[in-house]
């Protein structure tokens, strides 16, 4: 048993989770930030939980060599206290299962060490798939909305441009009636003056002035 609580992620059920193809981004989204979230209490306890975990095992170690010395120490009073060969032979057989059982004792806590890491690496190598799916879908959410963005650019662009020429016809328009303001104010001042009898029609000049009589 941990002492410092369960991994997070080791409980979580990320191996429970459906396919990626059934999986909604939502859904990795919120597996993502609840194994992160997970990732930082673990990082926030781990020092502590480690040295909790080595002293376990130190413990563990050490009252298995315990039991072995007692057991060794019984044998060596059971052989003092009977001359039977068959006796002798069983005690010495016990002896030397024991002194093995002594010599492989770190070894067999180094592999179970060993296999602890293998789950453990496997645990995480599911929240990990977990988080690169997650990148994948943001990834694939960035292009979707850049193509987007770079469309609407386009479209205002487009739009500006047919702006500019709606503008430029009216400047356009504008001046060619400027131009023709001369003529219209000839005509509407020869039409207030009264004429003189004999007086000749005179067309104005181009520069919008009457020609003399």
């Amino acid at each position: 048993a941990q002492a410092g609580g369960p991994i997070p992620f080791q409980t979580s059920g990320t191996g429970n989770l459906p396919s990626k193809d059934v999986c909604s981004s939502s859904v990795f989204q919120a597996e993502f930030l609840r194994l992160s979230l997970g990732f930082k209490c673990d990082l926030f306890t781990l020092e502590k939980r480690v040295r909790l975990e080595e002293r376990s095992r130190d413990l563990a170690e050490g009252s298995l060599r315990k039991e072995i010395t007692g057991a060794l120490k019984l044998l060596d009073s059971l052989a003092s206290l009977s001359e039977d060969n068959q006796v002798q032979e069983i005690v010495k057989k016990l002896q030397k299962s024991l002194d093995l059982l002594n010599q492989h004792a770190t070894r067999i806590a180094s592999k179970a060490e060993m296999l602890g890491a293998v789950h453990q690496e496997s645990r995480v190598s599911k929240a990990v798939e977990v988080m690169i799916q997650h990148v994948e879908n943001l990834k694939r959410t960035y292009a979707r909305e850049h193509a987007e963005l770079e469309e609407l650019k386009e479209l205002l662009l487009q739009n500006e441009k047919s702006f500019s020429s709606l503008g430029d016809r009216g400047n356009s328009q504008g001046n060619s009636n400027s131009a023709s303001q001369p003529s219209l104010k000839w005509f509407t001042e020869s039409a207030s003056c009264p004429q003189q009898s004999g007086s000749s029609f005179d067309p104005p000049r181009k520069d919008g002035k009457l020609s003399p009589p």
